[in-house]
């Protein structure tokens, strides 16, 4: 608790908060942060919900733990509550792309994308561990307390000028924002810590503080790069369509022998294989072959649905699968594979900006925000991706994550056969490309446009250990797969967003 007071005092001297409450910004332009904040805080709800909480309350460290996660989940309805009274919509003018371009693509926010990641690594790390779990939470708390104690004054002053109350920015926050987790006084403070559970508190607490940095460095940044000059982020829409070629990226490391599969994994083989025929008959595909519509609009109305999956994909691949320095052919074949599926993000986006999402939504940009990260369906797609994640940061092991992305990329066969010929009319009929859809993958590819076969890795013996988590790995994606089918076929069949389309 000392030592996360003192990385307090530390962080309290950040260059954002004198700027902020300076007299270098006009009063009324001070709260124009809000767009670098948005992945920050939209994303805070789903660590909440999927990452620090625990799925058992078996003791009082847990359960008040859990407790301030359920407190801490509601504040991004507060954040888009403000977002709107501030008046965003208006002054940045953002279409559906514009804000995809910003979560996903933007250089501003590659530092948030990154910081994700490795706040979900924070939870792993700690082994599940409340004690140690309660260390990294508490230097979040302490972080939130100074930005909230700071930001407070100059929503009250905004307040009192125009009579309208900001419950993110103001007082209704900070009263919750006490620097401490809710409800842990006289719980946590008297626990003795053994040696390694305070040296990894202390540890994880500093990288949190280290996170924290890191991201009020990015606030700082955006506030003199485009509230000081009044400027708004805007897309180039090229960096979609412009097809590169990559250059070779293959290595003199051997790989085994592709075409033998061992007898230890044949049952493994055998079951991915029953999955896959299994969700080859959802009634979603049955519906997207059959359904009445032209087939333009059948893809307009579930792209919506899956648009966070599309694009996230990149980031998994990017920050948690791939390795910064491989070592051996296994980790190489991996930053391959993984590296050629995170380009397919945007060939996703072009197809959106091809499907003309943004005006046969006509959303603005709170609208779309709500839709992507406050909507029960789209809860599904984005903690399937959570937990992909927080699998892949728990196996680190190359030959798991060849494994891993096999599975991935056979749970989207079935998705693409049912999707490549709907998207080939839609090409004819209107004369767009869609190479997402249509399962043209491989513009994006390096290797002379071939996604390296991962299939290599079954021709090696493996024990029963492997087996029980890569058939975890078979459950984990072909369930999420389903249940995401089953989403979208009420979503499809309510057709909620297009009228007679």
């Amino acid at each position: 608790m000392k030592h996360i007071e003192h990385r307090q005092n530390i962080f309290q001297q950040h260059k954002l908060f004198s700027l902020i409450t300076s007299d270098q910004i006009p009063q009324d332009k001070k709260l124009q942060l809000m767009p670098i904040m948005i992945l920050f805080v939209m994303n805070f709800r789903d660590m909440n919900k999927w990452v620090i909480r625990f799925d058992d309350e078996n003791d009082q460290f847990k359960q008040t733990i859990n407790g301030n996660t359920r407190e801490d989940e509601t504040h991004s309805r507060l954040f888009l509550e403000d977002w709107r009274k501030l008046g965003f919509d208006t002054s940045l003018n953002w279409r559906i792309s514009d804000l995809l371009w910003w979560l996903f693509f933007a250089e501003d926010t590659e530092v948030f994308r990154k910081c994700g990641v490795e706040f979900m690594r924070l939870n792993v790390a700690d082994q599940g561990d409340p004690l140690i779990r309660f260390a990294h939470s508490e230097a979040g708390e302490a972080c939130g307390h100074v930005f909230f104690e700071t930001i407070t004054p100059i929503a009250t002053a905004l307040t009192a000028d125009n009579g309208i109350d900001y419950r993110y920015f103001g007082q209704y926050h900070l009263d919750r924002e006490t620097g401490h987790m809710l409800n842990s006084t006289g719980v946590f403070e008297d626990e003795a810590l053994t040696d390694d559970q305070y040296r990894l508190s202390i540890t994880l607490s500093d990288q949190m503080f280290h996170i924290f940095d890191t991201i009020h460095d990015s606030f700082y940044q955006y506030i003199t790069q485009y509230c000081l000059p009044d400027r708004v982020p805007a897309k180039n829409n090229a960096i979609f369509f412009d097809t590169p070629c990559y250059p070779d990226a293959s290595s003199d490391l051997k790989l085994p022998d592709a075409t033998k599969t061992d007898a230890t994994q044949q049952p493994l083989v055998k079951y991915l294989l029953e999955r896959k025929q299994r969700v080859e008959s959802h009634e979603f595909y049955q519906w997207l072959q059959f359904a009445d519509l032209p087939a333009i609009d059948k893809l307009r109305r579930f792209f919506p649905l899956w648009i966070f999956d599309c694009l996230g994909y990149r980031d998994l691949n990017h920050y948690i699968i791939n390795y910064s320095s491989p070592q051996n052919a296994f980790e190489v074949h991996v930053n391959t594979v993984s590296s050629n599926l995170a380009r397919h993000s945007r060939l996703a986006m072009a197809d959106w900006l091809a499907l003309e999402l943004d005006d046969h939504l006509g959303w603005r940009a709170s609208d779309a925000l709500e839709f992507f990260f406050l909507d029960p369906m789209m809860d599904k797609h984005r903690r399937a991706l959570i937990k992909f994640g927080m699998l892949m940061l728990q196996f680190e092991d190359p030959f798991l994550r060849l494994w891993f992305l096999e599975i991935l990329e056979a749970s989207g066969h079935a998705f693409f056969h049912h999707c490549q010929p709907v998207a080939v009319t839609a090409e004819q009929q209107n004369g767009i490309r869609l190479n997402y859809l249509a399962n043209r993958h491989h513009l994006v590819h390096d290797h002379n446009g071939k996604l390296l076969d991962t299939i290599a890795i079954k021709s090696i013996p493996i024990h029963q250990e492997q087996v029980q988590v890569i058939t975890m790995f078979i459950d984990t994606i072909f369930d999420a797969l389903e249940q995401n089918l089953s989403s979208s076929l009420k979503f499809v069949q309510a057709n909620r967003f297009f009228g007679n389309c």
